[in-house]
């Protein structure tokens, strides 16, 4: 029974000449093919065109934010720079009034 199996296997998978024109076919079939430029889609436009706008849209934001942020802080320093003033007044009211007081 194995023998009849391997004699079988080699009629099977025995020696057989190539049909004709396959090594052209191969060799046809390794050849690089030209590249063939495309041209780009117009929703690839439309996309960068929507990125970029969104960018700008966000960086505008961030510009007007940081300048809020700015005049805000610009006003705390001169409501400050105001509190000291009339601290550094009334201090100086005080200090006399303890002078003229020990007189």
């Amino acid at each position: 029974m194995n023998r009849n199996l391997d004699d079988d296997l080699r009629a099977a998978l025995g020696r057989q000449d190539a049909p004709d024109g396959f090594a052209e076919r191969v060799l046809a079939a390794t050849r690089p093919r030209p590249v063939v430029a495309r041209r780009p889609v117009r929703w690839a436009w439309a996309g960068v065109a929507l990125a970029a706008s969104l960018t700008l849209g966000v960086g505008f934001v961030e510009v007007r934010r940081e300048t809020q942020q700015r005049e805000r802080g610009l006003e705390a320093k001169q409501e400050l720079m105001q509190a000291m003033r009339v601290t550094g007044s009334k201090l100086r009211l005080a200090k006399e009034r303890v002078r003229h007081f020990n007189e």
